[in-house]
């Protein structure tokens, strides 16, 4: 007859045995039981769980996270609570500022910057381009002149000529202002106890030649131009 196992004294001690596999065994199924409800339910298609990423001050770093340094920060961001990182108010463009004109003059609107235009000037006065001597023509001399002067301002000049070869006189007055325009002019010359020659109208360089013979007898000669006027008395006698 097999020996019977005998029972130990204290009981208690096998149904604490019994008790502590049941709570094991029951902390593995519920394990197991959840690990496959987890598969069950998730998608093939779902990527893989990632670590929790830092939001705020509330996030905790995951250990097995590394970060490095700086990395995707944006040079000039200024951190924010919400992880976002945000503009610096340096990194906003500036417009440039308008340059100062040198002296710290103000540009006026519509300013191009070029040089502003200076003032109107006139053409030079044309120059008178004949002389008493080519107008009276060759053999003549000049013998006497008088400056036809008006305002101060020089108009013209009347000469009185003469040819010793034919005893000839000749009077001619240029023009100083408004050469090469035509304005009022004479020359007028008389000869003592003859009618006066005189030529007058609207000349651009001169008036005359007048010519008179008068061998051994005395002359009045004069002219005039742009408001100024010469006569002479008689004289240049012979």
């Amino acid at each position: 007859m097999p020996p019977t196992l005998e029972e130990p004294a204290d009981g208690r001690t096998g149904r604490r045995r019994v008790l502590a596999l049941a709570g094991a065994a029951a902390v593995v199924l519920v394990a197991v039981l959840t690990a496959w409800s987890v598969a069950a339910l998730r998608s093939p298609d779902d990527p893989a769980p990632r670590p929790a990423t830092l939001t705020g001050e509330s996030a905790v770093a995951d250990p097995a996270v590394s970060v490095r340094p700086g990395a995707g920060t944006t040079p000039g961001a200024t951190p924010s609570r919400t992880g976002r990182p945000s503009r610096s108010p340096s990194a906003t463009p500036s417009r440039p500022a308008a340059a100062t004109p040198p002296g710290g003059a103000q540009p006026t609107p519509g300013d191009t910057g070029a040089p502003a235009p200076g003032p109107a000037t006139s053409s030079p006065a044309a120059q008178q381009p004949y002389t008493a001597t080519q107008v009276c023509g060759a053999g003549y001399q000049v013998i006497d002149s008088a400056t036809l002067t008006a305002n101060g301002v020089r108009k013209g000049r009347v000469y009185l000529l003469y040819n010793t070869a034919s005893g000839t006189n000749c009077v001619v007055t240029l023009k100083d202002t408004d050469v090469g325009r035509a304005t009022t002019a004479s020359a007028y010359l008389e000869v003592q106890g003859q009618d006066r020659k005189a030529e007058s109208g609207a000349y651009k360089f001169y008036a005359g030649p007048v010519r008179a013979s008068a061998p051994g007898k005395c002359v009045k000669w004069g002219g005039s131009t742009g408001g100024a006027s010469y006569g002479s008395p008689f004289e240049h006698c012979g």
